[in-house]
């Protein structure tokens, strides 16, 4: 879980107890997700920063940082090397965890991503904004490829159906 207490919690759902705390936010967690293969975690917050979790050992592994705005949504790369985040800054940025640095910037959104989503093929790229549009990025380039427009309000969550398997339908919500 992730909190304004600047806090990342890991709990037992049979015990009903807290595992684990991670510290080193300095401002609210917004949002967290596990790596495919559960041994990492990315947290992003108000400190504009991205964190990644030793799961085990409960350290800090690396802070990105490049972000100009809170940090709202994480997805991590099936492969478990790369970082699809969100943020308030109204851009969606593609890291990459070994050399710690920002490989992609993807800019259209007239204001804050509210959620974001990685298609199982790792390439494909959904984006859901305050703007009210959703738009779809292909990875490693930065050009958008299509937004759709016709909510009323913020768009606050977007997802591959499927995970995204069958691309030609393109099947979002």
């Amino acid at each position: 879980s992730a909190g304004r207490d600047r806090l990342l919690r890991l709990w037992d759902l049979q015990t009903r107890k807290q595992i684990r705390t991670f510290q080193g936010h300095t401002e609210a967690v917004r949002c967290a997700a596990f790596s495919s293969d559960g041994k990492r975690a990315v947290s992003g917050g108000d400190d504009r920063s991205l964190r990644v979790w030793d799961m085990a050992s409960g350290d800090e592994k690396t802070a990105l940082v490049g972000h100009t705005e809170s940090v709202t949504s994480v997805v991590w790369s099936r492969d478990g090397q790369k970082i699809l985040s969100g943020s308030r800054d109204a851009t969606v940025r593609w890291w990459n965890v070994a050399q710690q640095k920002e490989i992609t910037r993807l800019e259209g959104h007239a204001g804050p991503v509210l959620s974001i989503a990685l298609a199982s093929d790792g390439k494909t790229v959904l984006s859901g904004g305050n703007d009210k549009t959703i738009r779809l990025w292909r990875l490693p380039g930065t050009k958008e490829l299509h937004c759709f427009n016709g909510h009323a309000n913020a768009v606050i969550h977007v997802q591959f159906l499927g995970g995204g398997r069958e691309l030609d339908r393109k099947s979002v919500v």
